[in-house]
């Protein structure tokens, strides 16, 4: 067999896998996920992490729809969070809800848009979705955030966190449901995934 047709069954076998793995999980209309997250006070200390410290704001457990992934490569962040996901929960986790809006991400934000009327009220969807950047705790928790799929149904345990950086500035996570914009996205130090 010559070179180029070996690098060209290559090429295609590669793009195949990497469409499969990523294909969204389709469902049928109907809220999938009813529960809000759940979010605690905690006395937890410290964590190190690479070159980071991340003080613990908050324990949070959610389980919601991936609604959009994002990887990150070259940002300040991306070291020490490399996926960002947007999540929804109750109207958020409803296939009839999601078909009526276009939703992306971009610079560790996460847009949503419709064309002629919101199929929900506005103010359902900024308390039943989120923009999660997402540190994993261990190997096997990035390796299980970075296979994430959009329709998936996932449950995330571990804490709301600050990341305090070297030189001195902080990234914090916000500790509420109702706010957008700068400053609104949860940061969450993963301990453990579970999907569905």
């Amino acid at each position: 067999m010559n070179r180029p047709l070996i690098i060209l069954i290559l090429v295609l076998v590669t793009g195949f896998y990497q469409y499969w793995g990523q294909r969204e999980v389709a469902h049928p209309q109907g809220v999938l996920v009813s529960e809000t997250p759940i979010q605690k006070d905690t006395k937890a200390g410290p964590i190190k992490y690479k070159n980071v410290v991340l003080d613990p704001l908050a324990e949070y457990a959610l389980k919601a729809r991936v609604l959009s992934t994002e990887r990150y490569w070259i940002d300040k962040m991306s070291r020490i969070v490399p996926v960002d996901v947007a999540l929804g929960w109750g109207a958020m986790s409803d296939t009839k809800v999601l078909d009526g809006l276009r939703m992306w991400q971009e610079g560790r934000f996460y847009f949503y848009a419709w064309r002629e009327a919101p199929p929900i009220d506005p103010q359902i969807i900024t308390k039943s979705s989120a923009n999660m950047h997402l540190i994993p705790s261990t190997e096997y928790v990035e390796q299980e955030i970075k296979k994430l799929r959009k329709g998936q149904i996932v449950d995330l345990r571990g804490y709301l966190v600050r990341i305090n950086f070297p030189d001195g500035s902080d990234a914090k996570s916000s500790l509420a449901r109702e706010d957008s914009g700068a400053g609104a996205c949860e940061i969450m130090w993963v301990q453990s995934i579970q999907t569905f």
